[in-house]
């Protein structure tokens, strides 16, 4: 067996270790700020228009009448201003003005094309701009303050078109303010990606306006270190997060489309993450086009996913086992089924990380059957914590505990930035293919401490996808071989809300009907068969659904066995004899 993660994605498995790391972590963070890497020349001063670095993605034009009308509606709260200033408003939770003070809503007045929209855009930013000074510490928060130069970069053309001078000064003056402002919060960031996103932030001013040419190599330096440590040989981030890999995919892009449309050479570092990074991108997609719920994914953003796969020209396949990145996948015929195998990212790399050891999707064409719980579209909602629990997951609990402890505690993000999983101290993956289907071979020791049992998970999947089966094993620690201990275990399948599930009245098996009347089966052996209520939290609210749930005693025995079957349709073809299929232990 493997290891499937790299040392940069690696969290520490103990408290010890954690403290080691933290003290590090200050030390960095200090260090980097002390740094005068991408220093800001006096004379480097935005003067007026650059190069048009397009967003990647069409906004929707229809917003942009509530925006008119003084409706902002963000995270699933809506404020209208009535005759006041937008930004003079008391916002209801952080996360709400972020969106706000981001400014990514100019994507949809720009998108309406409409002078009216224009110009009241237009006053809206010089009523920020008037405003910044006594706006919530929140604006000039790394993470915003590059979010909302990006978007003013994105649409600068439709900002100062027709402007007056005042306000084409003004703009140009607070374009300066926020590069040096950035140049000296990037190094000290918490978050890796909002590093990244702040370098990034500075390569778009520097494309985007003249009079800062002279910043340009030494801002693509800064950003090519950055790419350099966050994206993984696989084309993974160092989040773990499916939703990171495309919300920077969605950044990095127009800066090459922007580059080439201009005849001028791409870094090789820039071109180097995006053709690594969006085969990642297919592999962390269903087929019904948005991601997989795994570490803090809140949206699954089918749209952007295919969007950022469209601009793609590199048409890369992505990888069985992506090695660095932790996670393993097989598709066959229109099933997929994507499976975690690696070690919690490190503290300070993602707010959502969750510990979720060999937790699966598995979807039949566009349609998911199995998920992850996901995370919260809004944080402070109540429901972080529980998500990143290894019950909120597709995998076993071990004595309803979970696999990796959970640090959300104030000191912790005081020298994080986020909460900390630390464990599984080892987990690793093979995987193999034949004709007659794929295996996943995958295990764990997030238990081996408390309990003295390793978790090992095998997948198979037929050949046609009709057929995926799976093992769950609890073997004695090698180095203390023994007596298997008796505890109380629970395989969970969270079902996607779209899954009609029917336990079956002798209670040997669950149906499973998807929106398009395909049907599955479901049953098990080894453990006793339960069907209960779960939660779907991705797409901004919280959705009712079902889970399958395996209970047992590890020992007794020592493994359950379960598999997902798809119905045959009257009309279809006879099923193969038993004796065709594989001889499997499963």
């Amino acid at each position: 067996m493997t290891r499937a993660t790299s040392a940069m994605t690696m969290a520490p498995a103990n408290l010890a270790g954690l403290v080691d790391f933290g003290a590090r972590n200050v030390a960095a963070r200090l260090s980097r700020r002390a740094s005068t890497v991408c220093r800001v020349p006096a004379t480097c001063k935005a003067t007026g228009l650059g190069m048009a670095v397009a967003p990647l993605a069409r906004a929707n034009p229809d917003l942009a009448a509530d925006i008119y009308k003084g409706r902002f509606a963000f995270s699933d709260t809506a404020i209208e201003c009535k005759g006041h200033v937008i930004f003079d408003h008391v916002a209801p939770d952080p996360d709400w003005l972020a969106q706000l003070h981001g400014f990514g809503w100019l994507a949809a007045m720009n998108a309406a094309g409409r002078d009216l929209y224009r110009v009241h855009a237009r006053a809206l930013v010089a009523d920020w701009i008037g405003k910044s000074a006594g706006l919530p510490s929140i604006v000039r928060r790394s993470d915003v303050a590059a979010r909302r130069l990006i978007c003013w970069t994105q649409h600068a053309g439709f900002l100062i078109e027709g402007a007056a001078t005042d306000f084409q000064h003004a703009f140009l003056r607070a374009v300066t303010q926020h590069v040096r402002m950035l140049n000296r919060q990037v190094a000290g960031a918490h978050l890796a990606a909002d590093r990244l996103q702040g370098a990034t932030a500075i390569v778009y001013a520097c494309l985007g306006f003249a009079g800062l040419e002279g910043l340009r190599q030494s801002a693509y330096d800064r950003l090519a270190g950055e790419l350099a440590a966050q994206i993984l040989p696989d084309g993974g981030h160092i989040s773990r997060s499916p939703a990171v890999l495309l919300e920077t995919l969605h950044d990095l892009m127009p800066l090459r489309q922007a580059l080439q449309a201009n005849h001028l050479e791409v870094p090789l570092e820039l071109n180097s993450a995006i053709e690594r990074m969006v085969p990642m991108l297919r592999f962390f997609c269903h087929d019904d086009g948005g991601l997989a719920v795994f570490n803090g994914v809140s949206l699954t953003m089918a749209g952007a996913a295919r969007t950022a796969m469209d601009a793609d020209t590199t048409l890369g396949r992505p990888l069985g086992h992506a090695v660095h990145s932790g996670y393993c996948q097989i598709s066959r015929g229109a099933s997929k089924v994507i499976i975690d195998v690696g070690r919690p990212p490190a503290p300070g790399l993602n707010a959502g990380a969750a510990s979720d050891p060999l937790a699966i999707e598995f979807s039949d064409g566009a349609y998911r059957l199995v998920v992850n719980c996901g995370a919260p579209a809004t944080p402070g909602s109540g429901w972080d914590h529980a998500a990143r629990l290894t019950a909120a997951h597709s995998t076993v609990c071990l004595d309803d505990r979970s696999a990796g402890m959970v640090l959300a505690d104030r000191l912790t993000r005081k020298i994080f930035g986020t909460p900390a999983v630390i464990g599984p101290g080892e987990i690793g993956a093979k995987l193999e293919h034949d004709s007659q289907g794929s295996m996943i071979e995958a295990g764990h020791d997030g238990y081996l401490l408390d309990y003295g049992v390793l978790h090992q998970r095998r997948l198979f999947m037929s050949a046609c996808g009709g057929d995926l089966r799976g093992e769950d094993r609890f073997i004695a620690d090698l180095d203390n071989p023994g007596n298997l201990k008796c505890v109380p275990f629970a395989a969970r399948f969270h079902l996607h809300p779209a899954v009609k599930a029917t336990l079956s009245m002798d209670g040997a098996s669950v149906v499973l009907m998807l929106p398009n009347k395909t049907g599955w089966r479901f049953s098990t052996r080894g453990g006793r068969l339960k069907l209960e209520d779960s939660i779907y939290l991705p797409g901004g609210s919280t959705r009712k659904s079902k889970q399958i749930v395996i209970e047992g005693v590890t020992g007794r025995p020592d493994r359950v066995q379960w598999a997902f079957k798809r119905i045959a349709k009257r009309k279809a073809t006879a099923p193969a004899r038993s004796d065709e299929a594989p001889q499997l232990p499963l």
